[in-house]
């Protein structure tokens, strides 16, 4: 699921879609994959795919973090 939404985000083998991005990382975020946790905050704090919705990225950046995901931690020194 989580490669599934990079494919669709990046547009590698597949057309780019940041809607189908969002919701492969969404079904991944929900199992607890920290990586996918911090993609799909990403979209959300860009509005890629989703709404853009602060509160939503921020909620799934700190499950992130929560489970020491390091590029969340990185994420969140650059925002």
């Amino acid at each position: 699921q989580l490669n599934l939404g990079a494919l669709y985000e990046a547009g590698e083998g597949v057309p780019a879609d940041d809607g189908l991005a969002a919701v492969w990382y969404r079904r991944a975020a929900e199992q607890g994959q920290p990586e996918a946790q911090r993609s799909l905050a990403v979209l959300y704090f860009e509005g890629r795919g989703v709404e853009e919705d602060e509160a939503q990225g921020a909620r799934w950046l700190a499950r992130a973090l929560a489970q020491g995901d390091g590029g969340a931690l990185e994420l969140l020194d650059n925002l």
